[in-house]
C-alpha cells in the first residue's frame, strides 16, 4: 500500500465535500510533490486536532451528564469526573503535540541555511532545551505555590515547599548559566 495515494484519498473526501475542485485547492497550495505532502500532512493534522477537540467536548458533556444522573452515587459521580478529566487530558495532549511539532519544524528551519550546520544544530538544541527547562522551572514554582496554599501553614508542607523552591531556583540558575556559556563559546567563531 502506497502511503501518499492513501493520504491523498483521505484528504480528498473532505476536500470534495467542502466544495474544492482538487485536494490542492482544499489545503491551499501548489500541487508539486513536496508541497503536496507537506500540505496534506498539515491538513490531516489539523483535521485530527479538530476531531479530538470535538470528541473531547462530547466526553466532557457525557461526564457532566453522568454526574447529573448519578443520584448521589459516589462511584458514578467519580466516573463522570474521570471522564471529564480524561477528555481534557487527551485534548491537552493533542494540542501539546501540535505545539511540539510546530516548534520542532520552526527550530529545524532556523538552522537550515547556516554555513556551520553542526554549530547551528547545537545552538538550536541548546535553545530548545533552555526553553523546555525554563518552562519546567516555571511549572515547578507555580506547583510549589499551590502546594504552599493547600498545605494551610503546616510546618512539614512548608518545609517541602521551601526545599522544592530552593532546588528549582538552583536548577534554573545552573541551566541559564550553562546556556550562556554555550552561547559564548558558539559566538567565539572558532
Amino acid at each position: 500500500m502506497d502511503l501518499i495515494p492513501f493520504i491523498h484519498q483521505l484528504v480528498a473526501s473532505p476536500a470534495l465535500a467542502a466544495g474544492a475542485d482538487t485536494v490542492c485547492q482544499f489545503v491551499g497550495g501548489d500541487c508539486g510533490p513536496e508541497q503536496n505532502v507537506v500540505a496534506i500532512q498539515t491538513a490531516v493534522a489539523s483535521f485530527l486536532v479538530a476531531l479530538i477537540a470535538a470528541l473531547s467536548v462530547l466526553f466532557v458533556v457525557w461526564g457532566g451528564a453522568q454526574m447529573i444522573i448519578a443520584g448521589g452515587d459516589d462511584s458514578k459521580i467519580n466516573q463522570g469526573r474521570m471522564s471529564i478529566l480524561y477528555a481534557l487530558t487527551g485534548f491537552a495532549i493533542a494540542l501539546g503535540s501540535q505545539v511540539l511539532v510546530s516548534f520542532a519544524v520552526t527550530r529545524a528551519n532556523a538552522g537550515a541555511g547556516s554555513s556551520e550546520p553542526v554549530l547551528a544544530t547545537i545552538g538550536v538544541a541548546v535553545d530548545a532545551m533552555l526553553g523546555l527547562f525554563n518552562t519546567v522551572f516555571l511549572g515547578m514554582t507555580l506547583y510549589a505555590g499551590f502546594r504552599l496554599v493547600w498545605g494551610r501553614g503546616k510546618a512539614e508542607e512548608t518545609d517541602k515547599v521551601k526545599s522544592m523552591l530552593m532546588y528549582a531556583i538552583f536548577g534554573g540558575i545552573v541551566i541559564n548559566v550553562a546556556s550562556s556559556l554555550v552561547q559564548s563559546v558558539l559566538n567565539l567563531g572558532i
